[in-house]
């Protein structure tokens, strides 16, 4: 569940998404190397301006490792 702050967290059993998306384990490789074909493999339902929001921030947010671990 994306929170007003845009924190996630787990959604409660009864809560209905707005949106999902199934990526097959053997995708993962391809995402992590920014496979752009791969993106298309992905199942997707429900609200597609969500979804586009998430695979935008999956293709150009960059993770910081070095600064996570300096801490």
């Amino acid at each position: 569940m994306v929170q007003e702050d845009g924190t996630v967290r787990s959604a409660d059993v009864e809560v209905s998404a707005d949106a999902s998306f199934n990526i097959s384990p053997g995708l993962l490789p391809r995402l992590a190397l920014k496979d752009e074909s791969a993106f298309a493999q992905i199942q997707t339902s429900g609200d597609a301006a969500m979804l586009a929001e998430i695979f935008y921030l999956s293709r150009n947010l960059r993770w910081d490792a070095a600064e996570d671990i300096s801490v």
